[in-house]
């Protein structure tokens, strides 16, 4: 009981704590954004005006409340927002028609300049709580499993893999195989090969890149699991697969080789284990018919 007080004590504690981080940490992304846009805002005023950029909260402040002067006078010195010409020619070119704009410019800087000042002093003062949170925080909590989520087809809770969400965008690129259950599949730098394993077929791919990182596959060859008669791991980088021929009185048996590094061998080797024969010819052990060679051990 007591060591189970502590741990309810502790997780609710550790529950918390992560609470008010979140907390914190929404709160400063959100007064960032915020920030980012006031201080854009205020920028463009003091370009207008020709005033210097302020620095700290009691700049903006001070700024704020002498904006409709500045602004006044700076507009009536100005001839355009970007164009800074002397007195006499704003004079004779805009005259005092630029004194309402450097009003308007003037009342907008009081009022963004000091929220602006304020804030920062919000956006500083939580990071600083979120960051003395966080330092506890991931010293206790921390991911122990990897993201899951559920398989839209199996509807199983399953772990997230990097390896094979690409292996299922591969798999989508193919018509054939679009619709079947991904195994696995094995990138080859070199040879700009992949090969993929469903659970009805292997293809052979040859990869194409292009230009803007677009990436296209074409099949090289592709065997059925119906048609597999043997799948033979020769040495620990080669594996041969002996297939039914496409033609019924061709009296040779066809055969694919697949050579790979040793650790990849050996994986595509437990892959073809996992094949399935198709619905068609599925029975109630619903087994591959194909006979396993290991001529490594």
């Amino acid at each position: 009981p007591q060591a189970f007080g502590f741990g309810l004590v502790k997780g609710t504690s550790l529950l918390f704590r992560a609470f008010v981080y979140a907390v914190l940490d929404f709160n400063t992304r959100i007064a960032s954004s915020m920030l980012l846009g006031l201080s854009d805002a205020c920028h463009r005023i003091d370009t207008y005006t020709g005033y210097p950029v302020a620095k700290t909260f009691y700049q903006d402040i001070a700024q704020g409340a002498s904006g409709v002067v500045v602004g006044t006078y700076s507009s009536y010195l100005s001839n355009s927002i970007d164009d800074r010409v002397s007195p006499m020619h704003s004079y004779d070119v805009q005259g005092w028609s630029g004194i309402l704009p450097g009003v308007l410019a003037g009342m907008l800087g009081l009022v963004l300049k000091p929220l602006r000042g304020f804030t920062q002093g919000f956006v500083n003062t939580t990071t600083t709580l979120r960051d003395g949170i966080q330092h506890d925080t991931q010293a206790y909590v921390m991911r122990m499993r990897p993201p899951r989520y559920i398989d839209p087809r199996t509807h199983l809770l399953t772990s997230y893999s990097y390896v094979h969400a690409s292996g299922e965008d591969i798999k989508y690129g193919i018509v054939q195989a679009r619709h079947e259950d991904y195994v696995g599949h094995i990138m080859s730098a070199e040879r700009h090969g992949c090969l993929l394993v469903t659970k009805h077929r292997v293809l052979s791919l040859q990869v194409h890149l292009h230009p803007h990182h677009s990436v296209t596959y074409t099949i090289s060859w592709e065997v059925l699991s119906d048609d597999l008669i043997v799948v033979a791991y020769c040495s620990p980088e080669t594996i041969v697969l002996y297939h039914k021929p496409s033609d019924i009185a061709d009296l040779a048996v066809p055969t694919q080789v697949i050579t790979l590094p040793p650790t990849q061998a050996l994986s595509v080797y437990y892959m073809l284990q996992q094949m399935t024969p198709t619905r068609l010819n599925q029975t109630d052990r619903s087994q591959l018919n194909v006979h396993f060679v290991d001529k490594c051990r």
